[in-house]
Formats: structure tokens, sequence, C-alpha cells
């Protein structure tokens, strides 16, 4: 299991608007560690949706690396590898920033989850009772007849319960109602208390104000 991951000097390339320093050693150095919600914040443009998708590469990369630190019967020795090898040696569980882009068209959420786990290791449906909850009723529905938020909360399903090293989640209380917000939040809190790594990319300060400082570090995009 992994214990901190410490991104730096990864760089982006946005084509036309030229090479943007997301996160670097002489800008912003972040480690996020496992059992805190780390915070990524921004205005628009800062590149936060952005540093998520070269995690994943699926962004142009011109460099950068993570340093990895593993819990075993003892810390071991840090590995540091480039950042465009990680999505490749550990795995990454995305929730995008539109709900949509998660679930498959043409086909009913729930066909989306029988296909979802064969793909993907994940945790038992009944670990997330709450969010299960939720899915049943809306199973025998697809994509494009349910609303956004309902779609972000499925999508948060499917990305919680894949058993993953990093959990990266972009804009994750979008579309939400507020009467649903709770199930945002304990779903993170659930992923926190399993020890797991996980960076939220956020405007909602109502969000980020859910948790308390000792679980959570803030990191701010310039």
């Amino acid at each position: 299991m992994m214990v901190s991951a410490k991104f730096e000097a990864v760089t982006v390339d946005y084509g036309y608007r030229g090479p943007s320093l997301i996160v670097g050693c002489s800008k912003i150095e972040f480690v996020a560690e496992a059992g805190l919600v780390t915070f990524l914040r921004g205005t628009n443009g800062s590149g936060k949706s952005s540093f998520f998708r070269a995690l994943l590469n699926a962004a142009p990369l011109i460099g950068g690396h993570a340093t990895i630190l593993h819990n075993g019967s003892a810390i071991s020795e840090p590995e540091r590898i480039a950042v465009r090898e990680l999505a490749s040696r550990y795995e990454i569980s995305y929730l995008p920033q539109s709900p949509s882009d998660a679930l498959p068209a043409g086909m009913t959420l729930s066909t989306a989850n029988q296909l979802w786990e064969k793909i993907h290791p994940t945790d038992p449906a009944e670990e997330w009772s709450d969010l299960k909850a939720f899915f049943e009723q809306l199973k025998h529905k697809d994509k494009e007849s349910i609303s956004g938020g309902q779609a972000q909360i499925i999508s948060l399903y499917f990305a919680a319960r894949r058993q993953a090293d990093i959990y990266l989640l972009d804009e994750p209380s979008a579309y939400v109602s507020s009467e649903n917000r709770s199930r945002i939040t304990d779903s993170i809190r659930q992923l926190i208390n399993k020890g797991c790594i996980v960076i939220v990319a956020s405007h909602d300060d109502e969000l980020l104000n859910d948790f308390q400082a000792q679980e959570k570090r803030i990191v701010t995009l310039a």
C-alpha cells in the first residue's frame, strides 16, 4: 500500500498555449498522503484537470516525476519514477469532471456496472451500501435518462469501488443536489479512512469545509 506520493515538476504541453508548469519544485511541491484528502484549488485554467490527465497519460507530458513511498513491514526506500509511468505501474481510479464521461452510452447502468466489474478489481458493493442503494434505484436506466447529479453519484459509485492506489476525483460535487451532497463527502471520507491516497480538484468551498483540518491538505495551483 502507498504511504505517500510526492509530485515534482510535472509539466504538461498545452499545444498552442505552450508549456505550462503545473506542479514543480520551483513553484509548487506537494505530497499526497494516504489517509488524507488532498484538495487541489485554483482558478479555471490553473491546471487541475490537466494534472489529472497527465497522471493518467491522457495529456501530452514534457516531464515530471513522482516519488512513491510504500508501506511494508517497515517503510521502504522511496521509489522515484517518471510521471508518464505512473498509470502503468499503479492502479489509478478516476472520476472525470463531466460525470457522463464515466458512463458508457447505449446500455443500462446495470450492464455498465457488470462490465466495470469485469474490467477492474472492485470492492464488494455491500461495502458501499449508501451508494449501492442509490444505484439500485436507477440501475435499469441509461445515462441519457438520468440527471447530471444522478450521473455524478453513479460515476462515484464506480470509481470508489475500484480497488486502486490513487483516487483522482475531478469536481465530484458538481451537479449534485444539496440533499445528496453528504453522499459525496461520506464516500471521500470512507476512502481516506481505508488509508487510500485521494486527490480532489474542486472549487466547492462547502465540500472543502466538510472536512476537518486533520483530514485534509490544501494545495493551490497558480
